[in-house]
C-alpha cells in the first residue's frame, strides 16, 4: 500500500554562486531517514524512487510550504516554485535537476526560502520510501543538511610577506614564483642525503672494504664449520658400527642434503652393522666375524635397513648358495 506524506522540512541542496541550484538533495541518503518529531522511514533503495519518477513521465512541482498537499485539496492556489525535471542518486541520497519559475527562483536567489522539504511515498507496512510526490520550500528545517543558499563571506586576501621570506623570495613575489620555490624545496627533501657532504670518501671505501672481508672471512669460517660437523658426525657413525667404512661416501651426501642435526637423529635410529671401525692396519672392523666380512656393502645396508644381522645375513646368504 502507497502512503503518501509530506516529510518535515529539510536542509537540502548545494547552494549555488549567486541564483538558484539547478541540482537539489530530494531526500537523505539512509537506510533510515529521521525527522525531529520522531518519524522515520526505510531508504534502502534510492534506485527505485529515481526509477519510479522516470516511469511516472511526470515533472514533479515545487511549491511554496507544501501548497500543493495542503491548499490545493481545498482549491485554494497553489503555484509552483519549480519543477523537477530529473533525478539522480549520489553517495546514497536521491536528488533532482529543477527547473525554477522566476518567482521561486527569485524567492530562493533572495533567500526568502532557504530549505527544501520533500513530499514522499512510502509503503504503510514497513514504512519504506518509495518515491517522491512534490516538495516545498520553507523555512522551518528539521533535518540537520545544507541550505538551498548560503551566505559567502568575503574573503580577505592572504598576506604573503612572511612566507616570501621565509622562502628567501624578493618581497611581492607572486604566486608562481612562491609555487616554484616550494616545489624546490620538496624535492630537496625527497633526494637522498648526499654521504660525500657528511663523512670523506676515503673512509667511507675503506669502511666498505672493511665490512666486506669481514663477511668473507665470516662466510670460510662457517663453511669450515659445516665440513667439521659432517666429518664429525661421519665418524661417529662409522665408530658405532651404524654404516660401513666403505659407504662413508654414500652417506656423506646425505649428511650434507639433510643438514648434520637430522642426519644425528636418523643415525641414532639405525641398528648396528658391525664391529666399528677398521683398524688402521686394515682388515675387517673389530667385532666382524668372517661371514659378515664376505657381505658387500650394498648387503651390510640391507642388514641395516632390515634389522637383520650381518651374521645371519651371510649364513643365509651361504644356504642359499649351497642349494642351488
Amino acid at each position: 500500500m502507497d502512503t503518501s506524506a509530506t516529510l518535515p522540512p529539510q536542509e537540502i541542496a548545494l547552494a549555488s554562486e549567486g541564483g538558484a541550484p539547478e541540482w537539489v538533495q530530494l531526500l537523505p541518503a539512509g537506510p533510515v531517514i529521521a525527522a525531529n518529531d520522531g518519524r522515520t522511514w526505510r531508504m534502502d533503495d534510492p534506485q527505485a524512487v529515481v526509477s519510479r519518477f522516470a516511469a511516472g513521465g511526470l515533472d514533479l512541482p515545487i511549491d511554496y510550504e507544501h501548497a500543493t498537499a495542503v491548499k490545493a485539496p481545498k482549491g485554494e492556489p497553489a503555484p509552483a516554485a519549480g519543477w523537477i525535471v530529473a533525478m539522480d542518486v549520489r553517495d546514497g541520497a536521491v536528488w533532482g535537476r529543477v527547473e525554477w519559475t522566476e518567482a521561486g527562483g527569485e524567492a530562493v536567489a533572495s533567500r526568502a526560502y532557504r530549505y527544501l522539504s520533500p513530499g514522499i511515498q512510502f509503503s504503510k507496512s514497513d514504512r519504506r520510501v518509495l518515491g517522491v510526490a512534490h516538495a516545498g520550500l520553507t523555512n522551518t528545517p528539521a533535518l540537520d543538511m545544507a541550505a538551498l543558499c548560503r551566505d559567502h563571506p568575503k574573503e580577505t586576501p592572504m598576506d604573503l610577506t612572511k612566507v616570501t621570506k621565509a622562502l628567501g623570495l624578493v618581497d611581492g613575489a607572486d604566486a608562481d614564483q612562491i609555487e616554484t620555490a616550494i616545489c624546490r624545496l620538496q624535492d630537496q627533501t625527497k633526494a637522498p642525503p648526499d654521504a660525500a657532504k657528511f663523512a670523506p670518501r676515503a673512509e667511507l671505501d675503506a669502511a666498505a672494504q672493511r665490512a666486506n672481508a669481514a663477511e668473507t672471512e665470516l662466510a670460510t669460517l662457517r663453511a669450515e664449520q659445516t665440513e667439521a660437523a659432517i666429518k664429525g658426525a661421519l665418524d661417529a657413525a662409522v665408530e658405532a658400527g651404524k654404516i660401513a667404512p666403505a659407504q662413508r661416501d654414500f652417506y656423506e651426501v646425505s649428511c650434507r642434503q639433510m643438514g648434520v642435526e637430522k642426519f644425528n637423529a636418523y643415525v641414532a635410529s639405525w641398528p648396528v652393522i658391525g664391529g666399528g671401525q677398521a683398524p688402521a692396519g686394515g682388515g675387517k672392523p673389530a667385532g666382524v666375524d668372517a661371514g659378515v666380512a664376505g657381505l658387500t656393502p650394498e648387503e651390510l645396508e640391507v642388514c641395516r635397513l632390515t634389522g637383520k644381522s650381518p651374521a645371519d645375513f651371510a649364513k643365509a646368504k651361504a644356504e642359499q648358495a649351497a642349494a642351488v
